[in-house]
């Protein structure tokens, strides 16, 4: 009986340390799986709550791209932005972990409707005439966004048979604002998401050629 004893001890002893060391190594295993396998849940989310799908256009925790693919642990895209201006690619590709979508922010372009708001700012001078400023800009923005508006409001449309969006006005604004050098008149108008900066580079060239073209407008510039 005793030697019984003796080796129930023992065996309860080397059950607990190898209860023990499985308990540690389990946990060590989840703790290295952590983010491949939250990884897999976020492609999950990602297909199941239509975050984003190929072709869209994301910005994802300040990374901004379009996508190309969505793998089980990541989400490839071609880089936009960076050291390159009007959101324009880079030319890299770039990968980030589908966990991301857990903690960071998720910006779609293009899920509800491919365009977006832009604006431009111009600075005329005190002196100038600055109705007719607005005036001009106000032709320029129409002359740039053409039929724009209203392909947009046919969108909106389709977009609210999925979304929760109110859009009343799609056409150009111009605002007015005070500077310390001058007045502000800041163009505020909807482009296509892969289309802003060649729309903002009309938008300049013709703004550039009506105010040359106008003595009672002069911009203005900060002089030391």
């Amino acid at each position: 009986v005793s030697a019984l004893l003796v080796i129930g001890m023992i065996w309860a002893e080397t059950l607990g340390s190898i209860t023990t060391m499985l308990g540690l190594l389990s946990a060590g295993i989840a703790l290295a799986l952590k983010d491949p396998i939250s990884s897999i849940v976020g492609w999950f989310h990602i297909n199941s709550a239509k975050l984003y799908s190929v072709g869209d256009r994301i910005e994802i925790g300040g990374v901004k791209g379009d996508v190309i693919d969505i793998s089980m642990l990541t989400t490839s895209m071609i880089e936009i932005g960076n050291w390159v201006d009007g959101e324009q690619s880079t030319g890299r590709l770039v990968k980030v972990p589908n966990n991301w979508v857990f903690t960071k922010e998720t910006f779609n372009y293009t899920q509800a409707f491919p365009y977006i708001w832009t604006e431009l700012a111009i600075t005329i001078t005190f002196e100038s005439d600055h109705r007719k400023a607005v005036e001009i800009y106000y032709q320029v923005l129409r002359e740039v966004v053409g039929n724009l508006p209203r392909e947009v409001e046919q969108a909106v449309r389709r977009a609210q048979e999925k979304f929760l969006i109110h859009y009343r006005n799609f056409d150009p604004i111009v605002y007015i604002k005070i500077a310390d050098s001058g007045v502000n008149l800041i163009g505020r108008f909807l482009v296509n998401v892969r289309q802003r900066r060649s729309m903002e580079s009309k938008v300049f060239d013709l703004l550039l050629n009506e105010i040359n073209a106008t003595p009672e407008v002069e911009l203005a510039y900060t002089t030391y």
